[in-house]
């Protein structure tokens, strides 16, 4: 019988070393959940030696921020390696809500979209590295898209930590696309004026940062969006928050 050259976890690509490490979906979303948050593309990968030297140049002429990746590199090369593997336990073990280091704050946002009338609805919740509640908003919205709205919550969370001075900020969000965009600072054509504002409001904020989660870690901000838009949810739901809310949010901070 002749081996299957398919990979076999995204059934996409050719299981290469480059794909395996690098491209497949699993791969490219564990790198992105990493400290550095790097995102391999086929146009910027032509072999694996190339590009780990590339991302070496980059931490070594870099400062900084760069200069704390420098010392994590290591591990983190080698921790790739074996992402197949750890794509397997996470399917045995579901990823759920990380807290943000000690005296920051993380903002899950998420958004709920109905294609047939444009409408939906958009939740931000921002907890502390505790896990404690410190602010909710959610709202009705209009867009073309649910990258559109996705967007709008994204942009929302941002206005609220720039306006109220929240300070050390993590957006966090479950759509993969939106946020390796905004990271790149590249664009996609229909979000394209809310991806503009974004970054000029990340730029605003002296100490922020973009990170993406699977759909499990983000639980509490999906279901405020669901019942938002469905109007099943009171105007006060963060001060006095419905039994869903707060078996979610009891849930969380046990784990």
């Amino acid at each position: 019988m002749t081996p299957d050259p398919l990979c076999q976890i995204c059934l996409k690509g050719m299981e290469t070393v480059e794909h395996a490490l690098l491209l497949c979906d699993w791969a490219r979303a564990t790198w992105f959940r990493a400290e550095c948050q790097w995102t391999p593309t086929p146009e910027t990968v032509n072999s694996i030696g190339s590009w780990m030297v590339k991302c070496i140049r980059k931490i070594r002429q870099g400062g900084g921020e760069d200069q704390e990746k420098r010392i994590i590199y290591g591990k983190l090369a080698e921790k790739q390696q074996t992402q197949k593997r750890e794509a397997n336990r996470s399917r045995t073990y579901p990823v759920t809500w990380r807290p943000p280091p000690e005296n920051w704050l993380k903002a899950n946002v998420d958004a709920a979209f109905q294609k047939e009338n444009k409408t939906g609805a958009i939740a931000v919740v921002i907890r502390d590295s505790k896990g404690k509640m410190v602010l909710g908003f959610s709202g009705k919205i209009q867009a073309k898209s649910s990258t559109v709205a996705e967007a709008q919550a994204i942009r929302q969370a941002l206005i609220i930590v720039n306006n109220l001075n929240m300070g050390k900020t993590l957006i966090e969000s479950d759509n993969l696309k939106l946020i390796q965009t905004i990271k790149s600072k590249t664009t996609i054509g229909e979000a394209s004026a809310i991806i503009q504002d974004i970054q000029i409001l990340m730029k605003e904020l002296p100490e922020k940062g973009m990170t993406w989660t699977p759909r499990n870690g983000n639980r509490l901000a999906h279901a405020v969006a669901l019942a938002t838009e469905s109007e099943t949810l009171h105007s006060t739901w963060s001060l006095q928050p419905p039994a869903e809310i707060r078996h979610i949010l009891r849930s969380e901070i046990l784990t």
